[in-house]
């Protein structure tokens, strides 16, 4: 697969005073026209870029932020040139804030943005602000998808009675569609879609529309009715683009990556790889061996293959393994290889629970324990055997005197020659009879 310009994250341009319309691809900083406030919508858990426009030096730049959700709450800088701000502790939202924030010179990268940040973030020298941004960043897990291929339907608009003649109209604004995840065969394409609502009036012209947290916020809306129940949309459809010499999918903000990685599972068990620098803001394609790969294969084959919808196909997904998927996996973000996978199967011993391995060591300590008291006993046997045997003496004093006793009385001794002793220093006999012939 060609590859062209890393990746780096999609980002959305509201157009102020004009009507609402979102630029498509992540591949630069999300930033506001001519410098003006922005209001605008992202996906939580889906990672932000935030620019940070004529900034004239980035060591002076400071990001702040604004709970929208509290009253009487004030800006408060968590990221600075030298890094997250030190004196956060008794700010945990501040601190979980700063420690997924990240300056790219002086635009801002959110790692893992929460449904409770939305708020408003400014970016200042000084006290002097460059950007500001009230966001709100809407749910991923309420996120709606919807193949054109397999006809599925967008969400429809919806109303809510507001009384007084008022009326408040809730719809997806769509971004445009981002380019296709590869060139040269048949692939795929997405945009992403986030929930606006405006106040409708039958005597006076429609105001702007606003994402649907911001919207909340400022009609006071209780926690129910369509603006809680509505999510973002993601709408993937085939596409089909020709290949050439060079493509500008974007400004890179980040440095170029890839991963090399090897993932040893078992038999049965999920995999999970995540490919770097992709995101449900940008194109992102897989490959098995040889073999690329669309969502759409993988929906009409055997069902244990997915790719995750709320990254946009930034995950791949095996629910359990069997040996048929080991091999290597590359995934390409932005058509740029970023990541490439080893996956291995390994047949390994499968772990007892834990009641079971406490009963193989209680079998284990038991038969320790045998051992020791059959080691016990056969030693007191022993011994006890050793301690009954008849006793033994010499032999040569009383040969001796039964020689000198048949010499005294003149008679002729003779001696049968006997098989020579043992290699003891003297040999033993027992004490029954002494085998001596004379003559």
């Amino acid at each position: 697969m060609p590859t062209t310009a890393p990746f780096s994250v999609v980002h959305l341009l509201l157009l102020a005073l004009a009507p609402p319309c979102i630029r498509a691809q992540g591949d630069t900083a999300w930033s506001c026209r001519d410098n003006r406030p922005c209001e605008t919508a992202f996906i939580s858990l889906n990672p932000v870029f935030l620019d940070c426009p004529n900034a004239p030096n980035p060591q002076h730049i400071s990001w702040h932020y604004l709970n929208l959700t509290e009253k009487y709450s004030k800006s408060v800088a968590f990221i600075d040139a030298k890094g997250a701000v030190k004196d956060l502790e008794q700010k945990p939202a501040l601190r979980r804030l700063a420690s997924m924030a990240k300056l790219i010179a002086e635009d801002l990268k959110l790692k893992e943005p929460l449904v409770s940040d939305l708020g408003v973030f400014l970016c200042q020298e000084g006290d002097k602000v460059l950007a500001y941004y009230e966001i709100d960043f809407q749910d991923v897990l309420k996120l709606h998808v919807s193949y054109a291929d397999l006809r599925q339907e967008t969400l429809d608009n919806a109303t809510l009675d507001l009384g007084d003649g008022k009326r408040l109209e809730i719809f997806t604004q769509w971004s445009e569609w981002q380019a296709c995840d590869r060139c040269g065969s048949l692939g795929e394409r997405k945009r992403v879609g986030f929930c606006y609502a405006r106040v409708l009036t039958s005597s006076t012209k429609a105001k702007s529309p606003l994402p649907c947290g911001l919207m909340k916020l400022k009609l006071k809306l209780e926690e129910t009715g369509e603006l809680m129940k509505r999510g973002p949309e993601l709408r993937i459809e085939s596409c089909m683009e020709e290949c050439v010499k060079k493509q500008d999918l974007g400004k890179n903000k980040e440095t170029p990556i890839l991963l090399l990685d090897t993932y040893l599972t078992r038999l049965h068990e999920p995999v999970e790889l995540k490919c770097p620098r992709a995101s449900i803001y940008n194109p992102v394609c897989w490959q098995k061996d040889d073999n690329l790969t669309t969502r759409l294969d993988l929906l009409k084959a055997n069902g244990r293959h997915s790719l995750d919808n709320q990254t946009g196909g930034a995950v791949y997904g095996i629910s359990h393994a069997f040996p048929s998927d080991a091999g290597l996996y590359r995934c390409y973000a932005n058509r740029s290889m970023t990541g490439v996978f080893t996956v291995e199967l390994h047949t390994l011993k499968p772990i007892d629970p834990p009641e079971v391995r406490q009963g193989y060591l209680m079998i284990k300590y038991l038969l320790v324990a045998l051992a020791v008291f059959l080691l016990v006993v056969t030693v007191m046997k022993l011994s006890k055997d050793s301690s009954v045997k008849k006793p033994y003496r010499r032999v040569r004093p009383r040969l001796a005197e039964a020689v000198h006793s048949e010499v005294s009385l003149g008679k002729d001794v003779t001696f049968q020659q006997v098989p020579p002793a043992s290699t003891t220093e003297e040999p033993l006999v027992s004490d029954t009879k002494t085998e001596l012939e004379t003559m």
